[in-house]
């Protein structure tokens, strides 16, 4: 199966997985993905994940955090910006999620971040998807 956008395809996995409990799902690869998946990481949304070599490519197997009780940390994930329409927000601009239980993921000009550090560094950029 050939995807033309590959972070929807991410997010939608994650959904996906998130939605029907399963521990560990598989997406390939880019910079971008995989910049998400280190800040979901650091945020406590999931538990660990791994980059495999795939041949000529990479794939990114993310381990979901599920507690024994059945409770998922990810409540749920929305892509903001997309490939028909880009979302670009100034420092001052961008939304807290939630009352800022939740973050949002900003690519900008020094990476992709979560929006309190975009923030704290007093830059804005494009609004990739927000999660809580």
């Amino acid at each position: 199966m050939v995807t033309c956008d590959l972070y929807s395809n991410f997010i939608s996995c994650l959904k996906n997985a998130n939605q029907i409990l399963n521990p560990i799902f598989e997406v390939p690869g880019n910079r971008l993905i995989k910049e998400t998946v280190r800040i979901l990481k650091e945020e406590g949304f999931i538990n660990d994940y791994q980059v495999v070599a795939d041949g000529a490519r990479e794939k990114v197997k993310v381990h979901l955090k599920i507690t024994r009780d059945r409770e998922k940390a990810i409540r749920d994930i929305k892509r903001v910006s997309k490939s028909s329409l880009r979302i670009y927000s100034s420092c001052g601009d961008i939304p807290k999620i939630k009352r800022g239980v939740g973050i949002a993921i900003v690519s900008t000009s020094q990476g992709v971040m979560t929006d309190k550090k975009a923030r704290k560094l007093n830059i804005g950029g494009e609004i990739l998807c927000n999660v809580w």
